[in-house]
């Protein structure tokens, strides 16, 4: 019934010469399908990055059963000296097992966790593809004559990484595809999340964020922008609060996801 009379928007549209830009959900944010994504695809919907912390006095051994989550790391601190260590290679059969040294130290376990937010994954190229089937493909399998001629564009609403608890929305892939790109381990640099690291802090931070903002902007817009391209219309949207100055909470950075977008687009109300 729904497509039934969008096709009659569209012929009247045609019929009139006036042009349509197709609203790629139900309401916003883009990215449920109308609360459809998560039972379609539960293993594709939001992810966060959580962390366990304890403070142990060395020398001691320390043990820990780590939850049943994607492991992103496990980082060792020294509290008085800031020094850090990667001891991810210590858990075996989802036990943590480290000798610790002298003094004071802070053991976190980092995981990538599914968090109750059930809207697509925008980090991952490969679940916001599957949003792509249930939405733009649907349309373009009922009208694919309206497609670069009465359609001329789609639009996407106000995505936002602080729906997830936190804010921390993650994507399991994220250390394997910093190795891949930069040729270095993220999971020392953990810990500047959530702690001061020394001098390192800041620049843990940047590399970080100003990675999960790379990921969205290549991993939401940027795919959709391909799929528009692929199908003869233009992609436009915009996200949500974008008049923050600094917007790492939100998408990370409007620049780089201008970058992959072919009519950038802002809210101004």
């Amino acid at each position: 019934d729904y497509f039934s009379k969008y096709g009659d928007a569209l012929n009247k549209a045609a019929e009139l010469g006036l042009k349509i830009c197709l609203y790629d959900e139900y309401h916003f944010p883009s990215g449920n399908v109308g609360g459809t994504f998560g039972a379609a695809y539960p293993n594709d919907t939001a992810k966060r990055l959580d962390m366990l912390a304890e403070d142990v006095n060395g020398p001691a051994t320390y043990t820990k059963t780590i939850p049943p989550a994607t492991l992103m790391g496990v980082v060792a601190m020294n509290n008085n000296t800031k020094t850090r260590t990667d001891i991810t290679g210590n858990v075996s059969g989802g036990l943590l097992t480290w000798k610790v040294p002298s003094g004071s130290w802070k053991i976190m376990v980092f995981i990538c966790v599914k968090d109750k937010w059930e809207y697509v994954d925008y980090l991952n190229p490969d679940s916001v593809d599957k949003f792509i089937k249930l939405t733009h493909e649907k349309y373009y399998e009922n009208f694919p004559d309206h497609f670069g001629t009465t359609i001329d564009s789609a639009f996407y609403d106000e995505p936002a990484f602080y729906h997830v608890q936190g804010g921390r929305m993650w994507t399991e892939a994220f250390n394997t595809r910093v190795q891949a790109k930069y040729g270095y381990s993220p999971i020392p640099y953990y810990p500047a999340l959530w702690y001061d690291i020394g001098t390192d802090t800041e620049a843990a931070r940047n590399a970080l964020f100003g990675f999960r903002a790379e990921l969205y902007a290549t991993g939401f817009p940027k795919i959709i922008n391909d799929w528009c391209n692929e199908h003869g219309i233009a992609s436009t949207g915009h996200v949500d609060q974008e008049e923050i100055v600094n917007p790492v909470g939100i998408v990370g950075d409007l620049m780089k996801a201008f970058k992959y977008q072919d009519i950038p687009g802002v809210d101004q109300i």
